[in-house]
């Protein structure tokens, strides 16, 4: 399938085909790295006047580490770990043993080469999977973290399912993703939600509320969702200026890359639907109850079908 192929498909929206979305994210592995680097999410914005960079994605990643309270030698899952930057981070900053999981098996190549180049093998690694039908025993991480992956997910409450069986009691899940606002109307969901779908093959974007009531269904415990507008200079991470998006929109018009251009048009519908409130990113933290195991907290997860 061509580029041209490819983009009309996504572009179309309707019902996300998993297939569709895979090869479309390893067609923009350079466009993600050049635009992103190797940590594929936002960043945690602390000066509103200093350009976003890598800092503020790493700030990110300890956010969420601290918020569940990592210890050296814990089991970390990172479900929809893109090229592994998240992975190595962890495993180099909070000393913890790092699993990554991408349906994408260039992401785990490329995942993989720069893991050994750190020399991150006992540690760290990336394997292929989806978040519905996670390739784990039962009850063998002490973590799982997600940054903003389960927006892609066709089936957030099975993930979050999976999530609660592969965490060994008193396991934690955290992290943080694209949420739309409750109790917008149609016409606002049609305008500002609906392109994000369309540009970003997503299935249905979710509210924090959503969220926070899928995981407790799942088993956990949790007692709500934060929004990033609210403790971190959010907006620097996106093109929310009337004068960003006109010139972004002549950067779409002058754009020859199907694939690129798509990417522009995803980064343009996300900084309108976060500069009318429509859209934004949350943060989130729940527990599995605790009840008796009988697998070693220092056991390195085996990767099998699931039960």
């Amino acid at each position: 399938m061509t580029d041209e192929k490819l983009v009309r498909r996504i572009s179309l929206g309707g019902p996300v085909d998993a297939a569709i979305t895979d090869e479309y994210y390893r067609r923009v592995i350079p466009l993600f790295r050049q635009m992103l680097g190797t940590h594929w999410h936002t960043g945690f914005y602390t000066n509103p006047t200093t350009p976003p960079g890598p800092t503020d994605q790493t700030r990110m990643i300890d956010l969420i580490a601290d918020s569940i309270g990592l210890n050296a030698g814990e089991s970390v899952l990172d479900v929809g770990c893109g090229i592994g930057g998240t992975v190595i981070w962890l495993a180099q900053t909070h000393a913890v043993r790092t699993t990554g999981l991408t349906p994408v098996s260039e992401q785990i190549r490329i995942a993989t080469e720069m893991i050994e180049a750190q020399r991150l093998e006992h540690s760290a690694r990336v394997v292929q999977g989806h978040a519905d039908r996670l390739p784990f025993p039962d009850a063998c991480f002490d973590a799982v973290v997600f940054f903003e992956a389960p927006c892609h997910f066709p089936d957030r409450s099975a993930f979050f399912r999976e999530a609660f069986r592969v965490l060994r009691p008193g396991g934690r899940l955290a992290g943080e993703d694209w949420l739309c606002r409750s109790g917008l109307d149609e016409a606002s969901w049609q305008r500002l939600i609906a392109p994000i779908h369309r540009t970003w093959s997503i299935a249905s974007l979710g509210s924090g509320e959503s969220y926070v009531a899928q995981i407790i269904a799942a088993g956990f415990e949790c007692e709500g969702w934060i929004d990033l507008r609210a403790e971190s200079q959010l907006a620097r991470g996106f093109m929310v200026e009337r004068h960003q998006q006109i010139q972004l929109v002549r950067e779409i018009s002058a754009c020859k890359d199907p694939l690129e251009q798509l990417l522009l048009e995803g980064v343009l519908r996300l900084g309108q639907a976060l500069a009318e409130e429509a859209f934004t990113i949350g943060r989130l933290v729940a527990r599995k109850p605790v009840r008796p195991t009988s697998l070693a907290p220092d056991t390195w997860p085996a990767t099998s079908s699931p039960n």
